[in-house]
């Protein structure tokens, strides 16, 4: 990570396939031609249609064993209330429901 930039962005319902092409071996430049993508403060790919979008700068880069852990400094944040969370389990994807408080 040469920049020291990133965005997390937290998948939505539909997002499914998207997904897919990240997590597997397919070339970086067809991951990203798969979705819509714009940028806000720190210039990382921003999803469109994501749940939130967390617009990060790298404030430390700490290496265990195989992994590096990176600790962020949110930039700027995107919270899309029309659509549902994405999580895969017991290998599937589920959509996550919001319940509204009574």
């Amino acid at each position: 990570m040469q920049n020291q930039m990133l965005c997390v962005n937290t998948l939505a319902a539909g997002h499914e396939t998207l997904s897919g092409l990240f997590g597997g071996k397919t070339p970086m430049a067809q991951r990203f031609i798969a979705a819509e993508w714009s940028t806000l403060v720190t210039g990382a790919p921003i999803l469109a249609g994501a749940v939130a979008s967390f617009d990060c700068k790298v404030t430390q880069v700490v290496s265990v064993g195989t992994h590096d852990i990176l600790f962020c400094e949110a930039q700027a944040l995107v919270c899309n209330d029309n659509t549902h969370g994405l999580i895969y389990f017991d290998r599937g994807y589920h959509h996550l429901m919001r319940q509204e408080a009574s």
